[in-house]
């Protein structure tokens, strides 16, 4: 009898440090999936910041370009006549608090394309 509960004994504190080991391991699982999960969210944001800037100075240029090419039209005598206010009617700005859009339309069939510029404020 007297092995029996000894055995039991044993058994009961196996068993705890069992379970402590288990409880343990498992809050350790939890803490480093919640620490990887903040610093992905982290790269992927800051990712996703550095497209969005990417993108709007490209946006940005290309829109400084066209402006450019417009001057140059307008400035330079064409061999034939060319309708400069009817190529440019076509684009409408509208400036919100931090972009500027630009509405296009073309052809017969009215397109609309909406280019986000960034308003850079020196």
């Amino acid at each position: 009898m007297k092995s029996t509960r000894s055995n039991l004994r044993k058994l009961s504190r196996s068993s705890l440090r069992f379970n402590f080991i288990l409880l343990s391991s498992f809050l350790l699982t939890i803490f480093f999936f919640g620490a990887s999960y903040w610093a992905i969210y982290k790269v992927l944001s800051t990712q996703r910041i550095k497209a969005n800037y990417s993108y709007f100075r490209l946006i940005g240029a290309i829109h400084e370009h066209e402006l450019f090419l417009l001057q140059v039209i307008r400035s330079t005598p064409a061999p034939y006549p060319v309708d400069v206010e009817a190529m440019t009617s076509t684009i409408t700005k509208e400036v919100s608090s931090h972009l500027t859009l630009y509405d296009v339309a073309g052809g017969s069939a009215r397109l609309s394309v909406f280019f986000g510029a960034p308003r850079f404020r020196a």
